[in-house]
């Protein structure tokens, strides 16, 4: 397959241009091949973008957030946002790191963050707009949110939150 792509690149080339060796078809194939392989190693590479974080967080239920553990997609997804929005980096700056976080992202709707402080039974709700974060709550936390959250909370092990 690939000799016969050569081929026809070499008779297409040799048409439109002149005289071409076979070899410079090959290295000029070679090239475009590496090229492309490169982009696709530094696009698959790079830090995971919030598309890709929010995708695997979204829609899920309330998620832990760990102090000990910056791997864990939902911190880098609230660390990305506190980086992106001098507004959450306040608000987490005043009120400090939440206990779980849950992120609703209907189709063609903005993002919603409910940020969760069990300790003191509240939820903070974040909606995203097209130049800032709008920040409201506290809410008060009950019922059956109350229970799931307490639930993901103490599902981390002593010493790791």
């Amino acid at each position: 397959m690939q000799t016969a792509l050569i081929k026809s690149s070499y008779h297409l080339a040799r048409f439109m241009v002149g005289k071409i060796t076979r070899c410079e078809i090959q290295i000029a194939f070679k090239v475009l091949l590496i090229s492309f392989a490169t982009l696709g190693i530094i696009a698959c590479s790079s830090n995971m973008q919030p598309g890709m974080l929010i995708d695997r967080i979204k829609n899920r239920g309330p998620i832990n957030i760990s102090t000990s553990n910056p791997y864990l997609v939902a911190n880098q997804y609230l660390d990305y946002q506190r980086k992106q929005s001098i507004d959450i980096q306040q608000f987490l700056k005043s009120r400090g790191a939440p206990a779980a976080l849950e992120i609703q992202k209907p189709i063609f709707e903005d993002a919603k963050i409910f940020l969760y402080y069990p300790e003191n039974g509240q939820y903070y709700v974040l909606t995203e707009g097209t130049e800032h974060w709008a920040i409201a709550g506290p809410y008060k936390l009950s019922g059956r949110k109350m229970y799931q959250v307490h639930e993901v909370v103490q599902a981390i092990p002593v010493g790791t939150r």
